[in-house]
């Protein structure tokens, strides 16, 4: 990998040539990018929708079904992750205003 500004510059241009590639139905190419694009962020969810819909128009229903629940899957654990996050900082502060309180 890359510098952080490299590789989000090297996702958006595979997802870029990916939906080219789907509105040209050139499908063996999209998964290719597509692929490329889920090694280079394994968290991101994007890749896996346009996986979907590449095999559902390849008539793969259960590689696009498998597609659907990894990003469904990625985007529950982004939620989490957020969810924990806010609930951690909202209890630092309270945390702090607690602390500022007692004499």
């Amino acid at each position: 990998m890359g510098s952080p500004a490299a590789d989000y510059q090297k996702l958006k241009d595979l997802m870029a040539e990916a939906k080219g590639h789907i509105a040209n139905k050139d499908w063996k190419q999209a998964i290719a990018v597509l692929d490329a694009a889920v090694t280079l962020d394994t968290k991101f969810d994007h890749p896996h929708d346009l996986l979907a819909v590449v095999y559902d128009n390849l008539n793969e229903a259960e590689k696009a079904q498998h597609q659907r629940q990894i990003a469904k899957n990625l985007r529950k654990e982004h939620w989490e992750r957020e969810v924990e996050a806010d609930i951690r900082s909202h209890h630092d502060m309270m945390g702090e205003m607690i602390r500022h309180e007692i004499p």
